[in-house]
């Protein structure tokens, strides 16, 4: 999915959660050169980890499918 599909909820769930001064706030923060550093960071260290996540959500899911996995007791198949 791409941003144009998302862009409206991710908005209104900072004006949810930011009053207008901290999405000021917040706005200059993400202009320092070092939060944008860490931003970058962030996004390839998600990025690096893709394949692993994969995997182990892989092995979750196979596992439901062989009932090899147990369901946590509050959840019902």
């Amino acid at each position: 999915a791409g941003w144009k599909y998302v862009e409206a909820n991710y908005i209104a769930q900072l004006e949810a959660n930011f009053s207008e001064t901290e999405l000021k706030e917040l706005l200059d923060l993400a202009k320092q050169p070092i939060m944008k550093k860490l931003l970058q960071s962030e996004i390839q260290a998600y990025t690096n980890t893709a394949e692993e996540r994969r995997e182990l959500l892989f092995k979750v899911w196979d596992g439901y499918n062989r009932g090899t996995f147990p369901l946590p007791p509050d959840v019902k198949p």
